[in-house]
């Protein structure tokens, strides 16, 4: 059986990219993300719960960070887990799980007209020659997802099925 390790999330980077060189003298860029969720509760109320991811990114990757992402920009990685695991000096054993990025794309920032820009590490093209793919952003209306003062309450049928970055 093959297994499987990929994922894709969207969020906001939280703070300024870190950019340094390894040991190994290949380039890393750190940063982290905030993921947002919303979901139903049981009396009916909608419920916000904010996850908070460290991402990783090599190679060609770290110059499209660096150019484009800043703290609160909009961002999709593309990736797989890895787990790195330690012992410090007295022995105790630590762990930590994060995001290795193999895609990135940069979202259009509300402050700016920018078109969104799209990286992804290619043997025959460099990511920063990449052309972005034209996106279209989805629209909804809010007050059928969390109700309104004056609106009846949305049925079952009126929510949408999945409440993600692009909706809000």
């Amino acid at each position: 059986m093959n297994q499987l390790n990929s994922l894709i999330i969207e969020g906001n980077i939280v703070r300024t990219p870190e950019i340094k060189d390894t040991v190994n003298k290949s380039r890393l860029a750190t940063f982290s993300m905030a993921v947002n969720r919303y979901y139903k509760k049981a009396d009916g109320t909608f419920e916000q719960e904010v996850s908070y991811f460290d991402v990783e990114a090599w190679g060609n990757l770290v110059e499209s960070v660096g150019k484009n992402a800043s703290k609160g920009c909009g961002c999709r990685v593309v990736g797989r887990l890895k787990q790195d695991k330690w012992k410090d000096e007295n022995g105790k054993s630590f762990s930590k799980v994060s995001i290795v990025a193999e895609h990135i794309d940069f979202m259009k920032n509300a402050t700016t007209s920018e078109e969104p820009k799209s990286f992804e590490p290619s043997a025959n093209q460099p990511a920063e020659e990449q052309i972005p793919p034209k996106k279209k952003s989805a629209k909804f209306d809010k007050t059928k997802l969390f109700g309104s003062k004056n609106a009846e309450p949305a049925g079952e049928a009126d929510l949408p099925k999945a409440a993600g970055f692009d909706i809000f």
